[in-house]
């Protein structure tokens, strides 16, 4: 896969995209690549509810995230 990478000044870059304050007066490295799309295929999960008996599964979720 190709990529490019290239030195610019924050300030330079911020006239084109939002950048963080402490980016902008900061010398940065923009790299660009090719993204690769997967073709995902349709998912339901309706013929699988009820596979998993997690009690709390709310919570659960919420740990998992957060």
């Amino acid at each position: 896969m190709t990529v490019v990478k290239k030195i610019v000044e924050g300030h330079e870059l911020g006239k084109i995209m939002d950048l963080p304050l402490n980016m902008k007066n900061k010398r940065l490295e923009v790299v660009i690549s090719v993204v690769e799309e997967k073709n995902v295929a349709y998912f339901d999960p309706k013929p699988f509810r009820g596979i998993l008996n997690i009690p709390n599964i709310e919570k659960q979720i919420e740990k998992l995230s957060g």
